[in-house]
């Protein structure tokens, strides 16, 4: 029982999510120093190339869309960058992506564990409750 503007909500925020991986797809390729332009120029190929690369590997079903992802995003880049900066910015990039989840879910985590520890005044540990 989703409303419409629960739905286009969420596909704003989704949008604005890949524009966001699109930006960190450039900002690693700026990083290697395979371009110069702005994160503007180009965000439209660096967001197609995040997305569609992501969903390739998830419909692969192969488990993380192992070197699918890194194959999709590399023929995306290659006649921009050429093959050397594709593959290598590819593989990159997979790497920044998981090092940034992993210190994401450290944070989540350990903010979590605080929050177990002192529960908020006056109400009570959720198994004390009364189902």
């Amino acid at each position: 029982r989703i409303g419409w503007r629960s739905l286009t909500v969420g596909w704003l925020k989704m949008a604005v999510g890949w524009l966001v991986q699109g930006l960190s797809l450039w900002a690693t390729l700026r990083g290697m120093e395979a371009t110069a332009a702005g994160p503007f120029e180009d965000l439209w190929l660096h967001t197609t190339t995040v997305s569609l690369s992501i969903v390739a590997g998830f419909l692969s079903q192969i488990p993380a869309g192992l070197a699918v992802r890194e194959w999709i995003s590399s023929e995306f880049l290659q006649p921009q960058y050429g093959p050397g900066v594709a593959i290598i910015s590819a593989i990159i990039f997979r790497f920044v992506l998981l090092v940034s989840e992993l210190a994401i879910s450290i944070i989540l985590y350990a903010v979590g564990w605080r929050r177990l520890a002192r529960p908020a005044r006056g109400r009570p540990w959720p198994r004390d409750q009364a189902a």
